[in-house]
């Protein structure tokens, strides 16, 4: 991770050409090698002119295939750079272990398959002293998994204890039948877009289904390891018996959730009840449901007036 006061000089300055020139390269590499990760086919090229760079390439890697395109400008006030990629097929098992589980262990490479593909772009800045601008990182990319595969995920097969734990959810779950559940989650293709930006990654609502579990997933982590997700999990989840001791355990066909907040660092995951979540999930489904309302009503006296 680099730093604010990470000083690596203003590496610009190395590319900077005479007025009017242009400089073409281009690199053929069969094999590129860092720590774990293993690259195949690497075909990249920079095209520098007075100020600016541009680079394009692609490689195989993680079992798929990646492309980039970038371009990067300075000047005396610092650095900026622009990056696009676009990944396909990667082998999400592959990905997490040449990668060393990306430095956590609550979701590792034993946990993990399916086949990712990946289309985003970076935003990067560099101060005029060389300095890394960790504060203007950005990056956004649209994800898609399939073929997934969640098993022995430690953290989701704890969910089940802590809501047996719970005095007014005890009753109403088994806690063998969801534990099952949660061990092993074959996954429907699922698509969703991740940001960073503040330091963190933030992952907007999305529906995990499996054929027989249905679960949402919503919140942020940050590079140091902090977590504060939200995972709701579908009544039908737990049980058929109905009860009325937190207000809403009847699954009405609204998609009623129960909600619990993953808490603390990924290597030390604290559960809480998530109120706040489940009472913005009530008003969503509710207001979802008039509209679909108010759009039959409308329609409905659309054909009456023909």
């Amino acid at each position: 991770v680099l730093h604010n006061e990470d000083t690596v000089g203003r590496w610009w300055e190395g590319l900077e050409l005479p007025p009017g020139s242009e400089v073409h390269v281009q690199a053929e590499v069969d094999t590129l090698q860092w720590e774990a990760n293993r690259w195949q086919s690497l075909l990249a090229g920079v095209t520098l002119r007075p100020q600016r760079a541009v680079a394009d390439g692609r490689v195989a890697a993680y079992g798929g295939a990646v492309v980039w395109e970038a371009e990067a400008t300075w000047s005396e006030a610092g650095a900026r750079a622009e990056v696009q990629h676009v990944a396909t097929s990667l082998d999400v098992h592959q990905l997490f272990m040449e990668m060393a589980d990306f430095g956590q262990t609550t979701l590792r490479a034993e946990h993990v398959t399916g086949l990712l593909d990946s289309r985003g772009s970076a935003h990067l800045l560099w101060n005029a002293d060389g300095t890394f601008n960790t504060d203007a990182l950005r990056w956004q990319g649209d994800q898609t998994l399939k073929e997934g595969t969640l098993r022995g995920v430690e953290a989701l097969e704890t969910i089940p204890d802590y809501l047996s734990g719970h005095r007014m959810i005890a009753p109403l779950i088994n806690p063998s039948d969801l534990r099952e559940k949660m061990r092993s989650i074959v996954l429907k293709p699922v698509s969703t877009p991740i940001y960073f930006l503040h330091h963190s990654f933030h992952i907007p609502y999305l529906i995990l289904e499996s054929e027989n579990l249905h679960v949402s997933l919503e919140g942020k982590q940050s590079l140091d390891g902090d977590i504060d997700y939200s995972i709701g999990i579908a009544i039908r989840e737990f049980t058929t018996v109905s009860h009325d001791d937190i207000g809403m355990i009847e699954d009405d066909g609204l998609g009623n959730h129960l909600f619990i907040n993953l808490l603390g660092t990924v290597d030390e995951v604290e559960f809480k009840w998530d109120r706040t979540a489940q009472r913005e999930h009530r008003r969503k489904n509710l207001q979802a449901e008039r509209d679909k309302l108010k759009s039959l009503w409308q329609h409905e006296r659309g054909e009456e007036k023909k």
